[in-house]
């Protein structure tokens, strides 16, 4: 099931979750031992993750879990260049080693089958009870159950982007599974910020009507790290600001960038045009994620 956006909220009819950041899948268990894992694109994932296979096998046989596989980082927080570093992972000396140094958890937010009896057709709330009630906890760290609150989005909202978290997903409490659809019964609301950054660059598209396919930037974190490339704009832009943008682009070529940028194929440019972006967050590599551009400065 999937979800559409949203802005924060406060509805009692609404069960509010923390919007993990890592790798959507089901988690079967299809008899005593038997574990299968499948991603949204229905491969199996199992061979990638034995530690989660490992705690598995605590739970009864016959169920069906939806969740999010996450690793986290040194602060405890979900660290998607992690979980990403596991979905290489494959047999052999290689995956021992990523199971040791980026162990994953599966943290379950529904359950879809309990005692191979389909739990689709009911309601939220009485899924998680079923949820709730299956021993989860005796798998160890290596699995957990998504915790939430009722009623309480915004306030919800503002905690868990307090901490450095992804977001927050509202699920309408009587809401069936509708397993492969998008529905406002389930919704998300993502922590975006936005910052004033310079044009260093740009990259071109090879289209003959509108050449422009993104922007580089760089900004200041005010961190004392100083000014630093942090990535590609490409959304935002509307035909009419990308010929705007181009013609004055081509005007200020350079022929070295103002902050080291490697990206190949770039065209450089005098730091004279402003533009406010927004994101979701800073990755690991200290790149903006899911930059958008918000309006020229």
């Amino acid at each position: 099931m999937l979800c559409t956006a949203s802005e924060p909220f406060d509805d009692p009819a609404f069960l509010f979750e923390i919007k993990w950041d890592g790798v959507r899948a089901l988690l079967f268990v299809d008899a005593p031992g038997s574990i299968r894992i499948h991603n949204r694109r229905g491969t199996r994932i199992e061979d990638r993750y034995p530690d989660l296979v490992s705690a598995a096998r605590a739970l009864p046989a016959g169920i069906v879990l939806d969740g999010e596989i996450i690793v986290t980082d040194e602060d405890g927080a979900p660290c998607f260049p992690r979980v990403l570093e596991r979905e290489q992972g494959r047999r052999g000396l290689a995956l021992e080693r990523l199971v040791r140094e980026r162990p994953a958890c599966f943290v379950a937010f529904d359950v879809l089958y309990a005692d191979y009896a389909p739990e689709l057709d009911h309601p939220l709330e009485a899924r998680r009870q079923r949820l709730d009630a299956l021993p989860i906890g005796d798998a160890g760290q290596a699995m957990l159950v998504s915790a939430g609150i009722v009623g309480e989005g915004m306030r919800y909202f503002t905690d868990v982007t307090a901490r450095g978290l992804e977001g927050v997903v509202a699920k309408r409490l009587s809401s069936r599974y509708l397993p492969g659809k998008r529905s406002e019964d389930w919704r998300k609301i993502k922590a975006t910020f936005t910052r004033a950054c310079v044009v260093i660059g740009w990259l071109a598209s090879g289209q003959a009507r509108n050449d422009l396919k993104s922007l580089l930037v760089a900004t200041d974190f005010e961190d004392g790290l100083g000014l630093r490339y942090v990535g590609k704009v490409g959304t935002g832009m509307s035909t009419g600001v990308r010929d705007e943008l181009l013609a004055r682009l081509r005007e200020l070529a350079s022929d070295t960038p103002l902050v080291a940028c490697d990206e190949r194929g770039a065209h450089f440019v005098e730091p004279e045009i402003y533009v406010a972006v927004r994101y979701f967050e800073l990755s690991e590599n200290g790149r903006l994620r899911g930059p958008v551009l918000e309006s020229l400065l």
